[in-house]
């Protein structure tokens, strides 16, 4: 008995000793981790306190998001900054007692965050309190575990929301946001999924619904800030029903989206398969769908990518936001990440392109690859042009492209009418003059071969290959 009242002593004391220790390294993780995302593009993080107690510590940390708004001046843009106070209750391991539940798997800590206060602060240093307008946001809360190893798991919950702005006449009915993620230690390693509710908005002229969506992802960092792996989004259906001036009641439904993506490494390059796939859309009475993307770029240098990430980051990271400027510095950041992507191999495919329509049926691929080297200038097109290959095929039933190509007639001799200040035609008029030039392009396209029928469809398959580009085994240029 007394060997075991002694046991009991140790393993207490021990547990006790543990808890000290682990709360110091509670305390430098959460440091850490401050120090580690203290500026992130336009987010900036800053800790307010850190005090520390034997179970359990608390602290609160200082969020803040510069964003662009409308300034007072019309056309004009000031950068405001979006503050936000977490207040964290940091339990300490190895067996975290609070935040909500104890578990006997040990951990470091069990971190509990909400949002205590979140204000829009002008550059004039007035800001409005967003709580007061939105109390709901008090009740968003996320829960973070760290493993002794350091690998851990945060669950994000943003309630349901239920919100009527009186100006606008709008209802707001939303589920709310729940995800849960795991990662590891260094943040490279990234694997969960978002769940977002469905969400209904309800005004004097319409309303609209949607059953929600739901990601799920499993990532890693193969280079700095590019992340590869897969994600598989799914959306639920989406309903609008609004009232159109000279039109009445339109009525749109769409259902089954989804999206797949793939990204993998190969060597020092990237290759992304991304598939995007839509059940059906019905716009009243006419149904379309299904359709079907398929789209792949490979040979993507990743270090390329990788500098084209950091330097967005630099550019939103900066203390003020003018568009103009940023616009300026952007293009700089595009023109070096096309610049190092045209010296590797870099190729995109559309290799599968499909779609149901009330007219016909619609199919098409199409793949461009670009031969470059080292020293490669964008501004070169006849030497770039001698570096690109690419291969295209179209196949269309001829009712859908005559139906496309009088909607585009026809526009086009209506906004002739105007700019020559001439009455517009008649509906029979227009639809006569349109059909007519349909049928004469169409046909001289037919015999000079660019286009081949065959059994109601037309066929166009194109390849260009060191500046030349054929159309059906015709030469263009």
């Amino acid at each position: 008995m007394k060997k075991f009242v002694i046991a009991i002593l140790i393993g207490i004391a021990g547990w006790f000793g543990a808890t000290y220790l682990l709360g110091g390294q509670v305390e430098q993780h959460y440091l850490d981790h401050i120090a580690r995302f203290e500026q992130w593009g336009p987010l900036h993080l800053t800790s307010e306190s850190y005090q520390r107690g034997f179970l359990s510590s608390q602290a609160r940390t200082l969020l803040e998001i510069r964003v662009p708004v409308p300034a007072d001046e019309e056309g004009e843009v000031e950068t405001k900054s979006l503050r936000l106070i977490l207040e964290h209750q940091l339990c300490h391991g190895p067996l975290p007692v609070g935040a909500g539940s104890f578990s006997l798997m040990p951990k470091l800590a069990r971190i509990e965050t909400r949002l205590v206060g979140a204000t829009l602060v002008g550059q004039d240093g007035e800001g409005s309190d967003l709580l007061a307008k939105l109390p709901w946001l008090a009740e968003i809360y996320d829960l973070t575990s760290i493993s002794l190893a350091g690998r851990g798991r945060d669950q994000l919950v943003i309630p349901a929301i239920e919100e009527t702005i009186e100006e606008e006449q709008l209802t707001i009915n939303w589920g709310g946001l729940q995800s849960d993620t795991k990662f590891a230690e260094d943040m490279s390693q990234l694997a969960g999924n978002v769940v977002l509710s469905s969400l209904q908005l309800t005004a004097e002229d319409g309303r609209m619904e949607w059953g929600g969506a739901q990601v799920d992802f499993d990532l890693h960092e193969a280079f700095p800030l590019v992340y590869l792996g897969r994600y598989q989004a799914d959306s639920g259906l989406l309903e609008i029903d609004f009232k159109e001036t000279g039109k009445g009641r339109q009525k749109v439904r769409v259902e089954g989206v989804t999206l797949d993506s793939l990204a993998s490494q190969n060597g020092a390059t990237v290759e992304y398969l991304q598939t995007l796939t839509v059940a059906k859309v019905n716009v009243n009475d006419a149904g379309y769908g299904p359709a079907e993307l398929e789209v792949a770029a490979r040979g993507l240098d990743g270090e390329v990518l990788s500098r084209y990430q950091q330097d967005v980051l630099e550019v939103y990271g900066q203390d003020t936001f003018d568009p103009e400027v940023v616009g300026l510095q952007m293009m700089q950041v595009y023109l070096r990440l096309l610049t190092g992507l045209a010296e590797g191999a870099p190729e995109i495919e559309f290799s599968k392109l499909q779609l149901v329509t009330p007219e016909g049926d619609f199919s098409g691929n199409l793949r461009l690859k670009l031969n470059g080297e080292a020293g490669q200038e964008l501004n070169n097109v006849p030497a770039l042009l001698q570096k690109l290959e690419g291969q295209a095929q179209i196949t269309a039933d001829e009712s859908l492209v005559r139906t496309v190509m009088t909607g585009l007639i026809a526009q086009q001799i209506k906004t002739a009418h105007q700019q020559r200040d001439l009455a517009p035609p008649t509906a029979e008029e227009l639809a006569a003059r349109a059909g007519l030039q349909v049928e004469q392009r169409l046909e001289a396209l037919i015999g000079q071969q660019y286009i081949e029928r065959s059994e109601g469809k037309l066929r166009c398959q194109a390849i260009f290959d060191r500046g030349e580009l054929k159309v059906n085994g015709q030469r263009l240029m």
